[in-house]
């Protein structure tokens, strides 16, 4: 078991893991969220990230669950919630980095008929997940930085330094910023 206190978003709980938390105390019912369908909720929300899928999942509606998650007694579910969703993240990252670099099966057509198949990688995907994943790296800061300021902006002239303190700050040099004066 996976200790809330540990399931941050920055550091999600392993896959695979389960999420320990203190069950929301309902009125015993059949048909009700008892704790063992609170915990299974959790457990397929880190598998699918969809709320409305883990909750029909353990016999249940979506609508019923943010009820539970909204109540005063259920901030523990609400954090394993939480903690749920950044392992479903963590596993969409995974999918998407593996889609951009082994690509997605796409048919080849020759006179209107597919022949074939091929597995196209996205580049445009790749170099989104590169410059969101690692900013510093692969972001705006290794390049160009322009920022034109309309004349309405009045903050204008601290905002036009701005970048080129930043990039001081990260020992980046002083990086390109756009010519164009404010008139």
């Amino acid at each position: 078991m996976t200790d809330l206190a540990d399931a941050t978003p920055d550091t999600p709980p392993a896959p695979g893991d389960d999420i320990a938390f203190a069950p929301v105390p309902v009125r015993p019912r059949h048909d009700g969220w008892t704790p063992e369908r609170q915990e299974a909720f959790v457990g397929y929300l880190a598998d699918s990230g969809s709320v409305s899928q883990a909750a029909m999942r353990v016999g249940m509606t979506a609508e019923s669950a943010y009820r539970l998650r909204r109540r005063a007694d259920g901030a523990d579910f609400d954090k394993a919630w939480e903690a749920a969703l950044a392992v479903a993240t963590r596993r969409l990252v995974d999918a998407a980095f593996e889609r951009a670099i082994e690509g997605v099966e796409e048919p080849v057509h020759y006179k209107g008929e597919i022949v074939g198949m091929r597995r196209r990688p996205s580049e445009r995907l790749l170099i989104f997940l590169l410059r969101h994943h690692d900013p510093l790296v692969y972001g705006n800061l290794s390049g160009r930085l322009d920022y034109d300021p309309t004349p309405a902006d009045l903050r204008g002239p601290r905002i036009r330094r701005f970048p080129a303190l930043l990039a001081r700050l990260l020992g980046r040099g002083e990086p390109r910023i756009s010519s164009r004066r404010l008139s």
